[in-house]
Order: C-alpha cells, then sequence, then structure tokens
C-alpha cells in the first residue's frame, strides 16, 4: 500500500496500480482490520480516479461505504468521506461532493477537540487541506468555502507542518488566489515555489501549480509560451497515465483562452461561447 502511495505520488500509475490491487487482495485475503482494508482501497479508489476509471472507483466508493465505514473511527471515516467525495466530483455530482466533504470536516469538529495530540491535528489540518484542493478542483468551484478552509488550516501549518505540507499549503494559496481573480498575487506565489530547488509537492500538484503558471503566462500576454507550456503538460500526462491530470491540462487551456478571447473583445461585443467576465474561471 505505501509502495502504491508513493509510486502514485511520483506519477508512475502504471507501477501504483497492479501495488494497490496487491494491497487490497491481501487485506481481504487475509481478513485484516477496517483501518488497513479501508486504507487499501482508497488508495485504489484514488489511482482509479487518476486513470479516469470512474465506474471502477464508484464501485470500490461503494464497498468502503457499505463495508468498512459502520466499523471505522471518526478520522478514517472523514478521510474515507473525502476520498468518496473526489469520485462524487469527477462523476459531476458536485452537490453529493460537498456533502461528503462537509460530513467529514464535522466529523473532526473542532481544532480544540483535537489538540490532546500531535499526529490528530496534522490530520484536522491536513483534511482541510485536501477539502481545500478538493473545493477548488469543482465545477464551478467553492472559493469561499476554500478560503475558510485553507486560513484554519495554515495557522497550524505555519506552526508544525512538515516542510511538503508548507509547500502544498503555498500552492494552495496561489490556486486560490487565481480563483479570486488576484492574478499577480497568484503569479508571485506560483513562480516562488516553482523557483525553489527543493520541490516536493507530488507529481500531480506540481503539474497542477505548472498548469497555472501557464494559464497566467497567457493571461499577461505571453500567449505562444503558455500555450506551449500547457501542451508539453498535457502530453507528459497523458503519456504516463495519469488520464484525469491530462483532461485537467487540456481543459484549463480552452479555459483560459476562452477567457483571453472574451478580454479581447470589444467592448459590447459579447465573446462567442463565453459569459465570464474578466476574472478567470479555472475548470476541473
Amino acid at each position: 500500500m505505501r509502495y502504491a502511495r508513493c509510486t502514485r505520488a511520483l506519477g508512475d500509475m502504471r507501477a501504483a496500480e497492479p501495488a494497490a490491487v496487491e494491497a487490497l487482495s491481501v487485506a481481504r485475503a487475509e481478513e485484516l482490520s477496517v483501518a488497513d482494508t479501508a486504507a487499501a482501497v482508497m488508495v485504489l479508489i484514488d489511482i482509479e480516479t487518476e486513470l479516469g476509471r470512474l465506474e471502477a472507483a464508484a464501485r470500490h466508493v461503494d464497498e468502503l461505504e457499505r463495508d468498512l465505514l459502520p466499523g471505522a473511527t471518526p478520522a478514517l471515516a472523514a478521510e474515507a468521506l473525502w476520498t468518496a467525495a473526489m469520485v462524487s466530483d469527477r462523476q459531476g455530482d458536485h452537490a453529493a461532493a460537498r456533502t461528503r466533504l462537509e460530513t467529514a470536516l464535522e466529523l473532526l469538529r473542532s481544532e480544540d477537540d483535537l489538540l490532546r495530540g500531535e499526529d490528530d491535528l496534522l490530520l484536522w489540518t491536513r483534511l482541510r487541506a485536501a477539502a481545500t484542493a478538493a473545493a477548488l478542483q469543482m465545477s464551478p468551484p467553492h472559493v469561499v468555502a476554500a478560503d475558510r478552509w485553507l486560513s484554519e488550516a495554515a495557522g497550524v501549518l505555519g506552526l508544525i507542518g512538515t516542510p511538503p505540507q508548507v509547500q502544498e499549503m503555498r500552492a494552495l494559496q496561489a490556486h486560490l488566489a487565481f480563483h479570486q481573480g488576484r492574478l499577480d498575487d497568484a503569479r508571485g506565489l506560483s513562480h516562488a515555489l516553482l523557483a525553489e530547488d527543493d520541490l516536493l509537492l507530488s507529481y500531480r500538484d506540481r503539474v497542477r501549480l505548472s498548469v497555472l503558471d501557464g494559464r497566467l503566462t497567457i493571461l499577461a500576454g505571453r500567449v505562444d509560451e503558455g500555450i506551449a507550456v500547457l501542451q508539453q503538460l498535457g502530453r507528459q500526462a497523458t503519456e504516463s497515465g495519469n488520464l484525469d491530470l491530462a483532461a485537467h491540462v487540456w481543459q484549463s487551456l480552452a479555459t483560459t483562452l476562452a477567457d483571453l478571447r472574451s478580454r479581447r473583445a470589444p467592448t459590447g461585443t459579447p465573446a462567442s461561447g463565453h459569459s465570464g467576465g474578466s476574472r478567470p474561471q479555472p475548470g476541473g
């Protein structure tokens, strides 16, 4: 299971999937604990979602909720609901995704309840960071909720977060700034993070941050340069089997070009196929 997680974080989906399948097979055959079995199921769901196999992921979500959640601790149930929310969102059921996210966060009610242990507090913040990422990836993005959850997490991660967690938080701040229309802030945050010598983000998070940087390049007027960056990212994601990520790249390119066309349209002349204002609305 840990090997599947590591290879997934590196973007090697071809190695991650068989490892996750084997982990779940062992958990079932040996009748391991609810915690171990649920962890194996969740890793497999994440991988199937990123491979674009949503029907398989949904079947495993049903298994997770039917067979494992009733015996799970609140912390494990919260992680499982967050995983299920991602599948709902990819299937287009954004209401179910948000309900699952809010239920997950409600299971860990407050920071004060978790001060009894650092591990619990880190889980509390990790789920809020994860919920922030999920909210910003929904269509349309839930910006107000993301802002609230990220603010809650940032206060703790700034004190006890590991270097990868702090980098993840900064990446989320860049994405949030973009969705809020604060393009200069988003550009500064993304540039600074991508320029670091020791970038510890997962493959998926690095690509998403590079996509954001490419979009900002296009909106700054360096259109050909930004398009080239996004095309390269899209090809790389496709070739490595990260099909959900590749879809995000191509959708982002199309959305950004549509937004750019809207910005350049003469006053009073609506741009075909785009009804938004000047604020970019990232998709996916």
